[in-house]
């Protein structure tokens, strides 16, 4: 149960066994039009679908699922709004019930069949909950937890052992929902076979803890084409001897070759090495250079005082928190409230939604405040090993695994007898190097890290010798990068890339307006897989013709519910 929270339980409609609830954060009464919405979603259970309906049969014929396989989980269909680059549109969608450890559905998970990217999780601030929990007997000591609720589906089906999905892929398992698995002695975790999903079961069972935890692998060794449990299922691979044969986390001083086999058949297709790296969207040349941003690394970024690092790293954590990597920011020098009113204006530009920021704020904040982005609460001054204290934390109960800290000589403090020795700052500032370079592997993570340069003349091009300190920090870091200011306006240079060796300049030109960078010679749109937002009229003008021609009007409730992703539901699996 979240703690602080107040419990707000949705009205069961009539002949129903379940009913939703959710936390609202600000402790509200749920609205006319949230409790009409899960009215209507939980009526859908009486009323069904036809056979003709495209998730049923896309959940039937294309990933293979039962009709009783469907019922048991509850899964639903329902036409959802979607934005994209067209605007607003309605896309059919799954509904993914999320349970609590009283059967009572916390939340609902709804996914697009036409674009994977399209998802959002119903009530907004809900609590957490776990897709299938309700199917698991009260006295069951094993479970398999899979990475997405089609996985845990197509295990029940194929094997008839007690399957669920966590809440947010392998990206995250929030630490509310802990608790919802202490019961378990056993817990068989078969995430995605690509890099993400094991890095993700490495995550996972140390939350869990390892001594009740073993990893499902093998998909791609028994077919190529299969990379999680779904694809198992649909290829006819005997998915009981795959659980059987799971295998605990291995001490992370050792390794088999088993534990390499995947990556090395990777290398040697040519697809080695960078599977798992997030793409920089925004700056596509940086990307190609540094070939993306791969967790357990360490960035340096430098530049002369004023010169926009602090613009420049907003935007690229930004860019990569709309991919979903969740972001810790340690901001020493810019308040909080400054830097998040700049990451809120970038976030607004992006978008273009033609209408001021302040117009619609608090619109555009809601939206905002869905990232996985985080501000730790310290500025000025702090030893180091207090930042790391707050990055480990993060990096286990809210799975951050992009740390931004600006910057390194504010976690240099040190005493006035050490100020006094000679190279007592250098020291400091070496050994908060090695403690972040430490977290950044144990722990699997990006840290960037701003670094100021020496002191020299505002015109002076900066070299990788300029970086401040020792040559600790540019020796333990796996890219360096510059924004240099030049006589024909600034640009990004990758000074040290270990991943491939990789360098060169990237010429900038910055839109004051929209306060985000683009590369000099390209349009500079951003190509992100933004978040669901749009005007309401815009929604209200694509939407009225469709759902008019199923034979019904939209009501002002449903007009004013548009803006904010409002679903006109089809009806449930029954």
């Amino acid at each position: 149960m979240t703690m602080g929270k107040k419990r707000h339980v949705f009205e069961q409609p009539a002949g129903l066994t379940t009913r939703t609830e959710c936390y609202e954060a600000n402790g509200a009464q749920p609205s006319p039009d949230q409790q009409r919405k899960y009215e209507g979603l939980l009526q859908g259970h009486r009323d069904g679908v036809s056979n003709e309906a495209p998730v049923k049969r896309y959940l039937n014929n294309e990933r293979g699922l039962t009709d009783d396989v469907l019922k048991a989980y509850g899964v639903g269909a329902t036409s959802s709004m979607f934005f994209g680059g067209s605007g607003w549109s309605p896309e059919w969608s799954m509904t993914f019930p999320m349970f609590d450890d009283e059967d009572r559905i916390a939340r609902y998970k709804i996914r697009s069949i036409q674009s994977k990217a399209n998802m959002k999780l119903e009530p907004k601030g809900g609590s957490w909950g776990l897709f299938g929990l309700h199917t698991v007997a009260k006295d069951a000591e094993e479970v398999v937890l899979t990475e997405g609720e089609l996985d845990a589906m197509s295990v029940f089906q194929a094997t008839g052992r007690a399957a669920i999905s966590v809440p947010s892929g392998a990206s995250s398992l929030p630490i509310e929902v802990l608790p919802l698995l202490e019961r378990f002695k056993r817990i068989y975790l078969w995430m995605d076979e690509d890099e993400a999903g094991q890095n993700g079961a490495k995550q996972f069972a140390r939350k869990l803890g390892l001594g009740r935890c073993v990893v499902v692998r093998g998909a791609n060794g028994t077919d190529r084409d299969a990379k999680d449990a779904n694809d198992c299922l649909r290829h006819g691979v005997n998915m009981e001897s795959m659980i059987s044969n799971a295998k605990p986390i291995q001490h992370e001083g050792v390794m088999r070759f088993e534990d390499l086999r995947e990556e090395v058949f990777a290398e040697l297709n040519g697809n080695g090495s960078n599977q798992g790296a997030v793409k920089c969207v925004s700056l596509p040349r940086l990307n190609n250079l540094l070939k993306g941003h791969r967790y357990g690394e360490v960035t340096i970024l430098s530049g002369h005082t004023g010169v926009g690092k602090t613009t420049l790293l907003a935007q690229m954590s930004l860019d990569y928190c709309l991919q979903g990597v969740g972001t810790l920011w340690g901001s020493f020098e810019v308040g909080n409230v400054r830097l998040a009113q700049r990451l809120l204006q970038q976030f607004h530009a992006i978008h273009r939604d033609g209408s001021s920021l302040l117009s619609r704020f608090d619109y555009w904040a809601d939206r905002f405040a869905e990232l996985p982005m985080y501000f730790m609460k310290y500025h000025g001054s702090n030893p180091v090993h207090r930042i790391v204290d707050v990055m480990e934390y993060a990096n286990y109960a809210m799975d951050c695994r992009h740390m931004v800290l600006d910057n390194l000589q504010f976690m240099t403090y040190v005493s006035a007898h050490s100020r006094s020795e000679e190279g007592g700052r250098f020291e400091v500032m070496d050994d908060a190097v090695a403690q972040i370079r430490q977290f950044a592997t144990g722990c699997g993570a990006h840290v960037t890290l701003v670094v100021h340069p020496r002191k020299t003349d505002d015109d002076s091009r900066i070299s990788i010798a300029s970086v401040y300190g020792s040559a600790k920090a540019t020796q333990e870091a796996d890219n360096v990068l510059v924004l240099q200011r030049t006589a024909n306006g600034k640009e990004l240079e990758v000074m040290k890339n270990r991943f491939d060796g990789a360098v060169g300049s990237i010429a900038l030109r910055f839109d004051k307006k929209r306060l985000l960078y683009a590369e000099a010679d390209c349009g500079g749109d951003w190509a992100l897989p933004t978040l669901n937002v749009g005007t309401k009229a815009a929604a209200v003008e694509r939407v009225e013709g469709t759902v008019r021609g199923r034979g019904k009007q939209l009501d002002k409730g449903e007009r004013d519910g548009l803006g904010a992703g409002r679903e006109d539901v089809c009806g449930l699996f029954d």
